[in-house]
């Protein structure tokens, strides 16, 4: 029988700790997860690698963007890296703009083109910098 493990409580999933899922794969489970914290460590722990080790999708911009290695790796000032990338405050999010204004200021501060009507792309580039620059301080 497939057991949708949305819907599996404890007796269902046995005294393994498995549960299947509407797929018919086995999924291990925590059993007691409250009183086991460093169980749910170790399977966090687990999701990390797992998302490290997954290759990245690769994305097709419609307008050119710069490489995303080049970015990353442009010589910043110590203050503008530590705002831009540490502590989130590059600009100030008080600020009266729009959320379309801001994003534009990011863009531009970060040196990612801006096109008409492609903002999301811009984004995605802004999006896909802080990650490189966060796996290379790790």
């Amino acid at each position: 029988e497939m057991i949708d493990t949305d819907t599996v409580d404890d007796d269902q999933a046995g005294t393994t700790g498995e549960s299947i899922d509407s797929n018919g794969n086995a999924n291990n489970a925590i059993k007691d997860a409250a009183s086991n914290p460093s169980e749910i460590e170790k399977w966090i722990e687990s999701v990390k690698q797992q998302n490290k080790e997954r290759p990245s999708s690769t994305v097709y911009y419609e307008e050119n963007m710069p490489d995303l290695q080049d970015l990353a790796t442009r010589v910043w000032s110590e203050e503008f890296a530590e705002a831009a990338f540490k502590d989130g405050t590059m600009i100030d999010p008080d600020l009266d703009l729009t959320l379309e204004e801001y994003a534009l200021v990011v863009c531009g501060l970060l040196g990612v083109p801006l096109y008409e009507g492609n903002i999301i792309q811009s984004l995605h580039m802004v999006m896909s910098l802080f990650l490189e620059v966060e796996s290379a301080d790790q």
